[in-house]
């Protein structure tokens, strides 16, 4: 027995060393959802036990969820070690009465060296098992933020669109872990149970409840080719027999695989179009291309001519690029109107 009390005096302790890391959330900070939902320091903590429990929140930048921020509390205080904590998103199924997680888009399990544990903070808090229907007010005093961050491999989310955060901790009975309630209320209540058989958190003292949390992440990294000016020509500075034109990465992200042309439509063109690839564009990056020796005859408003330049890439977020201009052509070779 004596042996006992030390080991959970040690995870105690475990615990509460664990809030000097800095990999933490302050209000202030970041966030990509609708608004972070804090803590509730005298709110309600439900039982996670061998169920999972959900919340829904609305992205608010198209991006990865790199960081994952929520707040517990042990029942009574009895603090102990978490040996993994499970994480899905799903999306949203509105439901007819009330909404609830619908596909499991995303899921991964976060093990001890994967997550870290800030705190406690101190409230006057209670105790709600949904399941039993169990409520116990003045519980426990402490609770704790676990951090959850750098994500590797981590779900992509849609600008305005509807999610659920899934999270089921290990049964440690009779150790009990909760998920604390916010103070910040979104949209429909919090559910509890297992997919396909959600219920509402609803306290019987209090009402319906949401859980506490943060979406936080870094920008989705983006291929973005441009055409940044199409030059030459025998009028252009300095003279050219071809079309050049200067094609730009302004994204975040390396493009690959890029695929451009030049073509002409109109006039008497004999000779120039070209095409070809470039193998990858790193960000900020510029590669210039160019038509054969154009060889024909136009004249605007006579025999019009325009050159077109397309740009394309495998992973280009800004969509296919197309520049045109009109051209002279003069002595069967052509010029470039500024």
């Amino acid at each position: 027995m004596k042996k006992k009390i030390i080991g959970m005096i040690v995870c105690m302790l475990l615990i509460g060393t664990t809030g000097v890391a800095v990999a933490d959330w302050a209000p202030g900070d970041g966030y990509k959802m609708h608004y972070p939902q804090l803590p509730d320091p005298t709110g309600w903590d439900v039982n996670f036990h061998d169920w999972s429990l959900a919340d829904d929140w609305q992205c608010t930048e198209t991006g990865p969820v790199t960081d994952i921020h929520f707040w517990i509390s042990w029942r009574s205080d009895i603090a102990g070690t978490l040996p993994y904590i499970k994480v899905d998103i799903y999306s949203n199924n509105p439901g007819s009465g009330y909404s609830e997680p619908l596909e499991k888009l995303w899921t991964r399990t976060f093990t001890p060296d994967q997550f870290l544990i800030k705190g406690p903070w101190t409230g006057d808090q209670g105790w709600f098992d949904p399941a039993q229907m169990l409520f116990i007010p003045h519980d426990h005093t402490k609770y704790y933020q676990i951090n959850i961050k750098n994500i590797t491999d981590p779900f992509v989310q849609q600008n305005g669109t509807l999610y659920w955060l899934v999270i089921q901790m290990p049964y440690l009975y009779p150790l009990e872990v909760g998920w604390k309630s916010t103070v910040n209320k979104f949209m429909d209540t919090a559910v509890w149970g297992n997919p396909g058989a959600w219920t509402p958190v609803v306290n019987p003292i209090s009402g319906p409840l949401d859980f506490a949390f943060v979406i936080t992440g870094g920008v989705e990294e983006q291929c973005c080719l441009t055409i940044e000016h199409i030059a030459g020509g025998l009028l252009g500075s300095p003279s050219s027999l071809k079309v050049q034109a200067a094609i730009k990465n302004n994204g975040t992200a390396e493009c690959k695989n890029i695929t451009w042309s030049v073509r002409f439509v109109g006039g008497i063109v004999l000779w120039g179009p070209q095409s070809g690839t470039v193998a990858s564009l790193l960000p900020g990056a510029t590669v210039n291309v160019s038509s054969k020796v154009v060889i024909g005859f136009g004249i605007p408003s006579i025999l019009p001519c325009n050159v077109t330049v397309t740009v394309d890439g495998e992973n280009n977020a800004c969509g296919t690029v197309h520049v045109e201009k009109s051209i002279v052509l003069l002595i069967f070779l052509f010029s470039v109107i500024p």
